[in-house]
Formats: C-alpha cells, sequence, structure tokens
C-alpha cells in the first residue's frame, strides 16, 4: 500500500526541532490534497505508528491498519517516512528484525 504511494515531504517546519512542514501534512501523492492537519493529528498518528512498531507491523500494515481507523493511508506513509528520516538507526534495525522474522 504504502509502496505505491510517493508523498513529496519537504523537511522544515511545524517547529524547528519537529522537521515537519505543514505541505508534508496537506500534500499527499501527485499533489492530492489531504483534509486539513494538526499537529494533533500528526501526535495521535505518530503514536499509532509507534504502537505498530511494537507489533513488527511494517509500514504497509501499519497503512492498512490506521486506515482501518480513519486515517488516510498517504497520511501514514508521510508519518512514517518522516519518523525512518529522523530515525535511521533505529529502522535500519528494525527493517532487519523483520528481515530476519520473514525467514523464520
Amino acid at each position: 500500500m504504502c509502496q505505491s504511494v510517493q508523498p513529496q515531504c519537504e523537511p522544515a517546519g511545524l517547529g524547528a526541532q519537529s522537521g515537519w512542514s505543514s505541505a508534508d501534512l496537506r500534500n499527499g501523492p501527485a499533489g492530492l490534497s489531504l483534509q486539513p492537519v494538526t499537529v494533533e493529528d500528526v501526535q495521535r498518528v505518530h503514536y499509532q505508528v509507534e504502537l505498530c512498531l511494537l507489533h513488527l507491523y511494517t509500514k504497509a500494515q501499519t497503512a492498512f491498519a490506521l486506515q482501518q481507523l480513519g486515517t488516510p493511508p498517504a497520511f501514514v506513509c508521510i508519518v512514517w517516512d518522516k519518523l525512518e528520516e529522523q530515525n535511521a538507526e533505529f529502522f535500519k534495525l528494525y527493517n532487519s528484525k523483520l528481515a530476519l522474522q520473514a525467514t523464520d
């Protein structure tokens, strides 16, 4: 699901430390506009993504699960991509663990 979604994200900000821009949150794939997004929306999806990480969900599984809760998959992918960008070492290890799990 996320693999086919290519959100155009700019690293700039909703706060100097966040790395988020309002364009990141409003623009979906191919420039399609999503619903207006608040900082609380970002925090909620961030928390939900972290819960999915605890259950070793892939990006696509996370997007599907959160879609069931009413979150557009493109928004989930944007949040995931930003988390991955800001936590590269964690995701390197996480993806390795998923790959090992897939071989078991």
